[in-house]
């Protein structure tokens, strides 16, 4: 029986499936569709317009085909997990988009999406207040949010820079884990998280080892040996020198990091495919930069 609700299960399907048709892994819209529906059980139209929706979001233009005010409220809430605040404040400036083309053409008004709209902009507002704390004995939440400032630095200076405006998309999807060091990245690795081996592609970052600011140049910044894929609670340790690894791959933890809550994060693992030469290179930067021995 094919189903029509979209209830939290089909909205990361369309996520999920929806990102990796935007960023290639999967080829055709066509191929998209098909997995909802076969592995989803949404039908054939529904899927068709919910990844439209996904697409116009993601580019923050209008779309026609309506969204339900929790798949909305997902799909921003997921854009600012991964691409951040600019990103999710376009997908929130599409559907607003929709909403005016929705209420000029039918008599009816879209009061719970607006409503939705209202709470992630105010979400979002409170998303975008971070401050940089002491590098020593930084949490998870602090992490988290002093990544999210430099990642606001480094595109700005990517925007003010001289460099041609398609380097400068170029550089800004790198930057923001995206197009072909992204891609790069997931071939390398196997399409999973180069520790754990998860394959939830809403869930996997594309790490740069040598920090993005610290390059020498866009080479390194584009060089995917300069990578890792990466679950997002590991990409924020790694990103803020809570974890490396070593030569052979072994993960090395700070001290910083108490027993308990490297037991309930599952660390001390090892990278899944033993690191390159230029890999090395790259890995023994990062563990001189957060004082690894």
């Amino acid at each position: 029986m094919i189903r029509k609700t979209i209830g939290p299960d089909e909205n990361a399907a369309l996520y999920s499936i929806g990102r990796a048709w935007l960023l290639g892994d999967i080829a055709t819209r066509t191929e998209a569709i098909s997995r909802l529906v076969d592995d989803h059980g949404l039908n054939k139209a529904s899927a068709g317009d919910l990844l439209q929706a996904f697409q116009a979001m993601i580019k923050g233009e209008r779309f026609t085909r309506s969204v339900s005010a929790s798949t909305a409220d997902f799909l921003v809430r997921q854009i600012a997990d991964d691409d951040g605040l600019s990103a999710a404040k376009a997908a929130l400036s599409a559907i607003e988009q929709h909403i005016i083309y929705y209420e000029s053409v039918q008599p009816s008004k879209m009061h719970l999406l607006r409503s939705t709209v209202a709470k992630l902009e105010e979400w979002l507002s409170g998303q975008g207040v971070s401050q940089d704390v002491e590098a020593t004995g930084t949490s998870a939440a602090d992490a988290f949010d002093i990544g999210q400032h430099y990642l606001a630095e480094d595109v700005q200076e990517i925007v003010l820079s001289d460099v041609p405006e398609t380097e400068k998309a170029r550089l800004i999807r790198t930057r923001l884990g995206q197009g072909a060091f992204r891609s790069n990245l997931l071939k390398i690795w196997r399409n999973a998280c180069a520790v754990t081996g998860c394959q939830i592609n809403a869930v996997l970052r594309a790490s740069h080892i040598k920090p993005w600011r610290d390059c020498e140049n866009n080479n390194e910044r584009l060089d995917p040996d300069n990578g890792l894929i990466l679950s997002a609670n590991l990409d924020t340790l790694f990103d803020r020198g809570l974890i490396s690894f070593s030569d052979t791959g072994q993960m090395l933890i700070a001290r910083n990091v108490s027993e308990l809550d490297r037991k309930s994060l599952g660390l001390g693992k090892t990278l899944t495919i033993r690191p390159s030469q230029r890999q090395k290179l790259y890995l023994r930067y990062h563990r001189e930069k957060y004082g690894f021995g």
